[in-house]
């Protein structure tokens, strides 16, 4: 009789920033088929596809890894066979990362509207490469400094695939990463966007929601690790084994599409409202510490 065991893997997650806690989307168990040969299985609740990595085995020396990509609302995936070199159930650390590199087909002149009102203006505290946080895989970042209540629209319509605004939490201290509340998109390309730092109870959308470019989709706010209240904004797309985020063009009243620069102030223009195009201006000032006060994707 084949002995099914359900393993509690260590879920690591890629990248400190994107889960503060393990991925509940995601599990990895294993059956056990003869006396050392065991297989693995995926079962993936989510939206959308994640990459799963399994490391196998008790130390470095021995470990092996097996990858494969998971597809959306699935379960029973198998991963890989194992035998083990010793009697007891294999030890096992898992990561997951959300989407599918091979989905990816990216439009680099595609239009993305500001992230807040129509004819709205804010300043860019820290916009894409800057030395102080945005380095590495988050190097295409955007930094809008606004104060906790600011209404945050959709960049670029899609499908939400996760949101956190449970967290009141925010501040200076190391204690607050993992705390950050935020929203994910998914797009059509295979990309995400991500709205970061929202205030507590601070999203009007919720999982499956299919939102328009333009959409009032939350509120921002200060949680995770930072000084002061802004809203972080990316766009990342799966690549193997990994995330990178991307830079996007936003586009202007003129019609043109622009980049966006540090310390320059921005006019949100949406071509789909019939709002006013009255410019009204806000700012405010803040440090962002490190990615690891971002939220899961």
């Amino acid at each position: 009789m084949i002995k099914k065991i359900l393993s509690v893997a260590f879920i690591f997650i890629i990248y400190s920033l994107l889960f503060p806690s393990e991925n509940k989307k995601v599990s990895v168990y294993t059956q056990q088929v003869s006396d050392r040969v065991y297989k693995f299985y995926a079962d993936n609740s989510a939206l959308v596809p994640y990459q799963v990595i399994v490391y196998v085995g008790k130390n470095r020396k021995e470990r092996e890894k097996f990858y494969k990509i998971i597809p959306e609302k699935s379960i029973s995936n198998l991963l890989f066979i194992y035998t083990n070199s010793y009697k007891e159930e294999p030890f096992y650390i898992t990561k997951t990362i959300i989407g599918d590199p091979n989905r990816v087909k990216i439009h680099e002149e595609y239009p993305y509207l500001l992230p807040f009102k129509n004819g709205e203006s804010f300043k860019v505290n820290q916009g894409y490469e800057t030395r102080f946080t945005h380095r590495g895989w988050l190097k295409y970042s955007i930094d809008f400094g606004m104060k906790t209540g600011t209404p945050i629209y959709a960049a670029r319509g899609g499908v939400v695939v996760a949101v956190k605004d449970t967290s009141r939490s925010g501040g200076r201290s190391r204690r607050y990463r993992g705390c950050a509340n935020y929203i994910t998109i998914a797009h059509d390309d295979g990309s995400f966007a991500q709205y970061v730092h929202l205030m507590f109870g601070g999203s009007v959308v919720k999982e499956g929601d299919v939102v328009k470019a333009g959409d009032l989709i939350g509120y921002s706010g200060a949680t995770g690790r930072v000084t002061g209240p802004h809203l972080h904004f990316m766009v990342y797309i799966p690549v193997e084994e990994g995330l990178q985020t991307i830079p996007v063009k936003f586009l202007t009243k003129d019609g043109e599409l622009v980049s966006i620069k540090s310390k320059n102030y921005y006019t949100a223009y949406n071509p789909y409202t019939e709002e006013s195009n009255i410019t009204t201006r806000g700012e405010n000032s803040f440090e962002e510490f490190d990615d690891e006060s971002l939220g899961e994707p």
